[in-house]
């Protein structure tokens, strides 16, 4: 993601009705770093682990709650994906969601309303599709090991997921023999 990019969707996601995501603060004659609220870690957390578990159910009406309209998610393959294309995809069931494990987490404040997510996700899927040779359905395993960011604001009290993106961690070379 670009600079540009993020500063765009993060001035559009400020847009939104209700929302204080950018909302201005007084400067402080003082820098200081606030101490992470244990029960905003702990709220914006079990919001990112209710999205894969919506995702790995096929539950596009769960998964849909947590985001806003303008969310936008960027994934680890390069692919740039809006809240309805990804709604659309969870509802074809053209994949199965075997396992995700998310470590590394962390919870950084942005002010009172607004916070962002950062860890690792490593997952399994098997995605059902057809060969292009032949046509017949065919499973491919795929797998995806990033590290993901998502921004939360809240709107009208209520937490939502604005954007979302994956940044692919490198597959370590294999020695030749």
């Amino acid at each position: 993601m670009t600079r540009r990019t993020m500063l765009t969707a993060l001035a559009s996601a400020a847009l939104v009705p209700n929302s204080r995501l950018l909302a201005a603060t007084p400067p402080t004659a003082k820098a200081e770093t606030p101490a992470p609220d244990p029960d905003l870690a702990a709220t914006i957390t079990a919001l990112e682990r209710a999205s894969w578990d919506a995702f790995k159910a096929c539950d596009a009406k769960s998964w849909g709650a947590l985001y806003a309209d303008a969310f936008f998610e960027m994934l680890a393959d390069a692919t740039f994906w809006t809240k309805e294309q990804v709604l659309d995809d969870i509802r074809s069931r053209a994949w199965e969601t075997h396992h995700y494990t998310m470590s590394e987490i962390r919870v950084v404040p942005m002010n009172d309303s607004a916070a962002f997510i950062t860890y690792k996700i490593d997952a399994s899927f098997t995605w059902h599709t057809k060969d292009e040779a032949t046509g017949k359905p065919v499973d491919k395993p795929y797998t995806t090991n990033a590290y993901a960011t998502c921004v939360y604001a809240k709107v009208d009290e209520c937490w939502q997921g604005f954007i979302y993106q994956e940044t692919g961690v490198p597959t370590p070379a294999v020695p030749p023999a």
